[in-house]
């Protein structure tokens, strides 16, 4: 069995999330420039507050996923999943379920229960199902209450 560990990252994980990112849009030096921006709260995603955190997933000391979310107005939601990539050789062994998991408990402790995800595609969107998100509307999905799903 493989030994996975989450953690919160940091300013010096930008560039392998960047790099994670990229597998599936846009360059490496654009993930890069706005996943820092992200973290230093120079880019700020509609409606959203200062409140953020990424969290990475981890095997063998080597970022293999992550997670992020903050705070929000949108959608009358109080939290919103930004962004969650696994890399592919790892997809489909529960570490993005696992990272909701601990993004989630983030926002509780945030007092943020209703949160939405913008789930970009019908594979995104199947996963957040699986992992207890609702329609919100014909785009958007969302968590009434994220507390609900804590296993």
């Amino acid at each position: 069995m493989t030994t996975i560990s989450y953690r919160q990252a940091t300013n010096q994980d930008v560039p392998f999330l960047a790099k994670i990112r990229s597998e599936n849009q846009e360059t490496e030096n654009h993930w890069n420039d706005r996943i820092s921006a992200y973290l230093n709260y120079t880019h700020n995603p509609q409606q959203a507050l200062k409140t953020r955190i990424i969290y990475v997933a981890l095997h063998n000391n080597i970022i293999i996923g992550f997670v992020a979310g903050h705070l929000t107005t949108r959608y009358e939601c109080q939290g919103e999943l930004q962004w969650i990539n696994v890399v592919e050789k790892y997809r489909q062994t529960g570490i993005a379920s696992n990272l909701v998991q601990i993004l989630a408990i983030w926002f509780i402790g945030q007092k943020s229960y209703k949160v939405c995800v913008d789930p970009g595609n019908d594979i995104a969107r199947q996963f957040y199902k699986k992992n207890g998100a609702e329609n919100l509307n014909s785009h958007w999905m969302f968590w009434e209450d994220i507390r609900n799903i804590i296993i």
